[in-house]
């Protein structure tokens, strides 16, 4: 537990190296303001691929994703390099490793997604369809990983926004503990509007928050946490057919799981609404946590 609750942590380290630093309470606004710049992506359709077609589908999605969220990424590196005056690479992006972390946690985050699909096909509450269909089967694998792209945007930007500058920020100037709780709320808050939203998926959303947080910490980066938070929603949308947050992302899916009682598998929300999330988050929370231990008994650095 030293390891997050360092205040000289590297990623709090490298935020010390602006010229200018942010004060903490001044990044949510900011980056409220800078999201601003992405509601154009709102006005691009997510429809169904059953509705649109699985490509068409899958362009919308794409187009969404990178509309919304690309900006928003623009936004923070200019701020990051003109008004802080440090390289944005100072975000917890060196390149150093980056290849390596990036694949840690997509495997980590594909797994995760795994293990609580397993969950679900053991409650009894869950029907999975693997059937060869206009939308779902071998069909969906291309424009699934069209989509894929857009999960890299979203996925990336949110990490740079969350863990990279105001987990940075607020805990190199609040301290650890607090920096986290910060960053942990205001990632929560971030998402409560979502189509679907329930007390569960909140929650869920606060313990991935948590989650991801510590894989930054551990890594002293961003990078791990990135390759995470993509697999795990395109895990979702496009391998097990998922709503992501509340929204249907197109492409289709290789699985289709449909749900048969909402308090288990999620509802409108999709998977993050469910208990089987909650049980699949805090495992991955405990697994964190045993590689730090780890890592602190040997001496070691980092993830690898």
């Amino acid at each position: 537990m030293e390891r997050f609750q360092d205040p000289g942590n590297r990623l709090f380290e490298l935020a010390r190296q602006a010229a200018r630093p942010t004060r903490w309470w001044v990044v949510p606004l900011l980056l409220f303001l800078f999201s601003l710049a992405g509601a154009p992506g709102s006005f691009i359709p997510l429809e169904s691929a059953a509705d649109a077609g699985l490509w068409w589908s899958a362009a919308e999605s794409v187009g969404f994703l990178t509309a919304a969220y690309m900006p928003v990424l623009l936004l923070v590196l200019l701020w990051i390099w003109r008004r802080e005056r440090r390289r944005p690479s100072s975000l917890g992006l060196s390149p150093r490793g980056a290849v390596q972390y990036s694949l840690y946690g997509f495997g980590f985050g594909a797994g995760m997604i795994g293990l609580g699909v397993a969950l679900l096909a053991t409650s009894g509450n869950t029907s999975f369809t693997f059937d060869q269909t206009s939308t779902t089967g071998w069909i969906a694998l291309a424009p699934g990983l069209a989509v894929l792209g857009g999960w890299i945007v979203q996925g990336f930007t949110e990490e740079i926004m969350f863990r990279g500058w105001m987990l940075q920020n607020s805990g190199a100037q609040l301290g650890p503990i607090i920096g986290t709780s910060v960053s942990v709320f205001l990632f929560a808050l971030a998402h409560i509007g979502n189509p679907g939203i329930t007390p569960l998926g909140t929650l869920n959303l606060a313990l991935i928050g948590i989650l991801f947080t510590l894989i930054a910490l551990l890594e002293g980066g961003i990078w791990a946490a990135s390759g995470f938070h993509i697999a795990w929603n395109w895990a979702q949308s496009n391998i097990f057919g998922f709503n992501v947050s509340g929204l249907e992302i197109g492409g289709g899916s290789l699985v289709q799981v449909v749900p048969t009682r909402e308090g288990i598998t999620g509802g409108e929300f999709g998977f993050e609404g469910s208990v089987a999330a909650t049980t699949t988050i805090l495992i991955g929370i405990v697994l964190v946590l045993a590689l730090a231990s780890r890592r602190e008994e040997g001496g070691e650095e980092g993830l690898g």
